[in-house]
């Protein structure tokens, strides 16, 4: 059983590693992506709150090749909770051409989160679970907005809730399939090393096994 524990966690390692190079991809492509449009739009407000994402995607990109995941996905969770709060109150605020959407995000934050820090103190996971679904809550219930005069114009918000909420329900996707599919290794991970045991064959099933 201890084999297993050890070789479930290898499996769990490498999913977070993915997950991370994932977050990293889409921070820094969102990123780079929106502070040349809000740029080219003279919103340099909103560019700069880009170019922090950006430059965020790319910190916790080395950190995950330096294997610092924890500190990584810290990082991500602090400025993406940040960001995406700071646009859904001064930048997204809903009207009668688009609802808002930047904090459809926090959903697809929060799932990564309970996957990522699956193995961490109870009180830490769930402190930042609960933190984020009542903020998203908070802003799917209301249509509290600050200042008007900040919202992006309204026929760029008009497509980019089509973006924001395609992108969003994309991650989510991934994130339950990189989920599944851990389980289905770790199961039949499980199955295979009982029955290796029962069969006395239980060095070829960890040599066919454990390979990363």
């Amino acid at each position: 059983m201890t084999t297993s524990s050890n070789l479930a966690q290898r499996l769990h390692t490498r999913r977070i590693r993915m997950l991370l190079w994932v977050s990293v991809g889409l921070m820094g492509t969102l990123g780079c992506v929106w502070f040349v449009i809000f740029g080219l739009l003279g919103r340099w407000d909103i560019a700069f709150l880009e170019l922090g994402l950006l430059v965020t995607g790319i910190a916790a990109g080395v950190l995950t090749h330096w294997r610092r995941t924890r500190l990584a996905w810290m990082l991500v969770v602090l400025v993406g909770y940040v960001t995406l709060c700071l646009f859904s109150v001064f930048f997204d605020a809903p009207d009668a051409v688009a609802p808002r959407t930047s904090h459809l995000y926090l959903l697809v934050l929060t799932l990564a989160t309970m996957l990522v820090f699956r193995d961490e103190a109870p009180a830490l996971r769930w402190s930042l679970v609960a933190i984020m679904l009542m903020t998203f809550v908070a802003f799917s219930s209301s249509n509290w907005s600050g200042s008007s005069e900040l919202s992006i114009g309204k026929d760029l918000r008009k497509y980019g809730s089509w973006v924001n909420a395609s992108t969003a329900m994309f991650g989510l996707v991934a994130l339950v399939h990189i989920m599944l599919t851990e389980w289905v290794e770790v199961g039949s991970l499980e199955r295979g090393i009982a029955q290796a045991l029962e069969k006395q064959e239980f060095f070829f099933a960890l040599s066919t096994a454990s390979p990363c």
